[in-house]
């Protein structure tokens, strides 16, 4: 047994040596998987076609913050896995020292923007896999008739709630600058000191102040409330309508996202790619069969398999011509929401960035920073911290 099921010190080593996933006895060198991506149905999905190619797959999951740590230790020791699917910004983590794969790995019907928009797809140092993660409105019809269609139909407080979402992670808040078309990131430069950054800084507290949506609920909270019917709307991502679906079955609407005075909200949408990290150390057996597994989750029987698994957009042009033309309703919404979101940038500037926003944030819900002084705040500190 090698020393990556040796090593407990590591969580993705740890998970599976508890036998999360099991080889097939027939298999000489069992292929290693590790995704961040949280629908479990995936996961599923990726075990099914392994077995159906007389392949040995060990596949678990692992949280992105964890996973990103354990990558850099294992990597230090040579113990990566073979295959890791995660959203792009962590294929730019320049330290993992991912090579550049032969053009034969990829297939040629995969979608041409997702190319174009991909940095790491377009260097072919990832493959691309799938797209979605915008956010989206869900409402309980058996609480309230119809979604919010612009946050103006709020009145200004509520004795408890209306709404619920992660109201202190920053993929929720960014929305409400985006709205206003400004770009976070460009260039490898950080646009935070705005008067929009600190208009939606004041409309963002004005929300929890009047008693929209509770600043205290985390993601695990918010989804329980929404569920349990204590809160009539909820904001989430395209990965959360597979769980919805399942907790209120018929009752769940879903919609676009509010808009403000008629200017839509636009969400950040990223994309899950496909790295092998370890690619320099396998033998020419193990290339052939890490190759041909890699192209088939690229084909159209997976990527159309891909849309009932956790209702994200396939990469593959046929596959996804078939979600464009389905007759639900949650792809259509998925789609108009898709078309108004704004890819979030693959570039490795983004964690600092993400940082940087959530530390002005805090500061400004706390009080010590006026809106205005959180946005300069923000800037400078991802100047300091992106060097």
């Amino acid at each position: 047994m090698d020393t990556f099921l040796h090593n407990v010190r590591y969580v993705i080593a740890s998970l599976f040596i508890l036998g999360l996933a099991e080889a097939n006895a027939y298999a000489d060198t069992p292929i290693k998987l590790v995704t961040s991506h949280s629908e479990s149905r995936l996961l599923d999905l990726i075990r099914e076609e392994a077995g159906q190619q007389g392949m040995a797959l060990q596949a678990v999951f692992v949280d992105q913050e964890q996973l990103k740590r354990e990558l850099m230790r294992t990597h230090q020791l040579d113990e990566l896995p073979d295959i890791v699917i995660v959203p792009p910004d962590l294929s730019a983590l320049a330290e993992l020292h991912i090579e550049a794969l032969p053009e034969d790995w990829f297939l040629q019907d995969i979608a041409p923007q997702i190319t174009q928009q991909l940095t790491s797809v377009a260097e072919r140092r990832a493959i691309p896999f799938l797209v979605g993660n915008q956010l989206l409105q869900f409402y309980n019809k058996a609480l309230v008739q119809a979604p919010i269609a612009d946050w103006q139909e709020i009145a200004a407080s509520y004795p408890s709630p209306l709404f619920s979402w992660s109201y202190n992670e920053m993929y929720w808040f960014v929305p409400f600058v985006l709205s206003q078309n400004i770009r976070f990131l460009e260039g490898g430069a950080a646009h935070l000191d705005t008067p929009e950054m600190a208009a939606a800084l004041e409309r963002y507290r004005a929300l929890a102040s009047g008693g929209v949506v509770d600043p205290n609920c985390n993601y695990t909270c918010s989804m329980t409330r929404f569920i349990n019917g204590k809160v009539p709307y909820h904001i989430n991502g395209t990965w959360a309508v597979d769980q919805l679906k399942k907790a209120l079955g018929d009752q769940l609407g879903v919609a676009l996202l509010p808009s403000f005075s008629g200017r839509p909200m636009r969400s950040y949408y990223s994309a899950y790619v496909i790295l092998l990290p370890a690619i320099h150390r396998h033998t020419e057996q193990k290339l052939a069969s890490l190759k041909s597994f890699v192209r088939h989750l690229q084909g159209q029987e997976v990527q159309t398999k891909l849309v009932d698994y956790g209702y994200q957009m396939p990469i593959n042009v046929e596959a996804r011509r078939q979600f464009v033309a389905s007759q639900d309703i949650i792809h259509h919404i998925f789609m108009q929401q898709l078309d108004r979101s704004v890819y979030m940038p693959d570039n490795i500037a983004m964690l600092v960035l993400w940082d940087a926003m959530s530390r002005g944030f805090v500061r400004y819900n706390s009080g010590v920073l006026t809106a205005p002084a959180a946005s300069r705040y923000m800037e400078r500190t991802f100047a300091r911290f992106n060097r």
